[in-house]
């Protein structure tokens, strides 16, 4: 796979690739596009597949980007899986896809990552906290209507 893309794109491309960060290597999707960019944070020991029904649901109109977290899915270990390496990968993720404002879209350990990490830089993002359990209803299917609603108006747009 391809290193990943600099912010000089403005994620007008579609991108999926593996990005480079310290002693790891993260696996990368971003379906590029003009829309707003939802990073989607991964609970503990999940990967990006877990989100692909949300995805789906929210369709064209936004920018998708997930990643693998360290050791997770397709990315690769690493000697630090402390929680100031998940906000750094965070970073990178971002810096690489040229992101500036995200909208984070995290459950379990992922709305953890989101919150620290918003709260940290306060005048950068827009942050949804799925929790777990509305998360496993979605997946099983049900409420499927109301999750582009619900989202939606989280962020008001």
């Amino acid at each position: 796979m391809a290193a990943a893309r600099g912010a000089t794109d403005g994620g007008e491309s579609a991108w999926t690739g593996v990005l480079p960060v310290e002693d790891t290597e993260l696996a990368v999707i971003d379906t590029g596009g003009p829309g707003t960019p939802v990073v989607y944070l991964n609970g503990a020991f999940a990967s990006q597949k877990h989100w692909r029904r949300v995805i789906a649901d929210l369709g064209p109109g936004y920018r998708h980007i997930t990643y693998d977290e360290q050791a997770c899915g397709a990315s690769k270990r690493s000697v630090d899986y402390s929680f100031e390496a998940a906000v750094r990968d965070l970073d990178a993720v971002l810096t690489a896809t040229g992101v500036a404002r995200p909208l984070l879209a995290g459950w379990s350990y992922g709305a953890l990552l989101g919150v620290h990490w918003a709260d940290r830089r306060p005048n950068r993002p827009a942050l949804a906290n799925a929790e777990t359990a509305g998360f496993q209803r979605f997946q099983r299917g049900q409420h499927r209507p109301s999750i582009r609603s619900d989202f939606e108006l989280c962020y008001d747009i």
